[in-house]
C-alpha cells in the first residue's frame, strides 16, 4: 500500500467573538493579532496534530512528526494552509507504517517459537496472524519487521503493514482532539500577542 491522503479544516472556537472582543481594547490591533496567531497555527500545527494522535494511538510523537515531515522512507507531508478568518487548512500524506512502531513484541527474532503483538490503540495490544515471522528490512543490522508468507511455500513473503498518519488523523476520536489542541494552543498564543500589544501601548 502506497502513501494516504487527507484534509482537515480547522480554525479557532468563536472566531467572531473574538475579534468583536479584541476590537473593542484599545492599543490592540485585532487585524494583526490574527495574523500572528495565523503564523503561529501553522508553526505549531504539527505538534498539536502529534499529541492529539499520540492521545489514541499507541505511538511516539516523533515517528508521527518524522512521517509529518518527510522523513526516511515515508515520504510524509503536512501542509498549513489559509487563515483563521477562511479557516485553517491542514492538508497531510505518509505510507502505511509497519507494527514497529506501535510497541511490538518482541523487537527481534527469537531462537525459539514466538507471537508477535502489536498495540496500535492504546491500552489495546493483539496478537498478528499466527505465522508471522520477524525478518530484516535491509541490510545486515536494519530494523526487524514482520513478514508473513503468502502460500504454504517458503516464498513469496509480504511485509504487515498498519495505519499511515494521515489515517490516524481522520480517525474519528482524534479529529475532536485536534480541534482541541488548536483552540487551546491559539488561545493561549492570542492571549500573549495582546499582552505584547498593550504592554507596548502602554510603554
Amino acid at each position: 500500500m502506497g502513501a494516504t491522503r487527507g484534509t482537515s479544516t480547522c480554525m479557532l472556537a468563536n472566531y467572531e467573538s473574538l475579534v468583536k472582543t479584541l476590537d473593542n481594547i484599545a492599543g490592540v490591533d485585532a487585524e494583526k493579532v490574527i495574523k500572528k496567531c495565523t503564523a503561529d497555527a501553522k508553526s505549531r500545527a504539527q505538534a498539536w496534530v502529534s499529541a492529539a494522535v499520540c492521545e489514541v494511538y499507541a505511538i511516539k510523537k516523533a515517528d508521527v512528526k518524522a512521517a509529518l515531515e518527510g522523513k526516511g522512507k515515508g515520504n510524509g507531508q503536512l501542509k498549513i494552509e489559509g487563515n483563521l478568518v477562511e479557516s485553517v487548512v491542514l492538508t497531510y500524506k505518509g505510507r502505511v507504517l509497519t507494527p514497529t512502531h506501535f510497541k511490538m513484541k518482541p523487537a527481534q527474532r527469537k531462537p525459539k517459537p514466538y507471537r508477535v503483538s502489536q498495540e496500535v490503540f492504546k491500552g489495546q495490544r493483539k496478537n498478528l496472524p499466527a505465522g508471522v515471522f520477524l525478518a530484516s528490512s535491509g541490510g545486515e543490522g536494519s530494523t526487524q519487521i514482520p513478514f508473513q508468507r503468502e502460500s504454504s511455500e517458503r516464498y513469496p513473503i509480504k511485509s504487515i503493514k498498519t495505519l499511515s498518519v494521515p489515517q490516524m488523523i481522520e480517525n474519528e476520536k482524534v479529529q475532536p482532539l485536534i480541534q482541541e489542541k488548536i483552540d487551546e494552543g491559539l488561545s493561549k498564543r492570542l492571549e500573549n500577542h495582546v499582552k505584547q500589544m498593550l504592554a507596548k501601548a502602554m510603554a
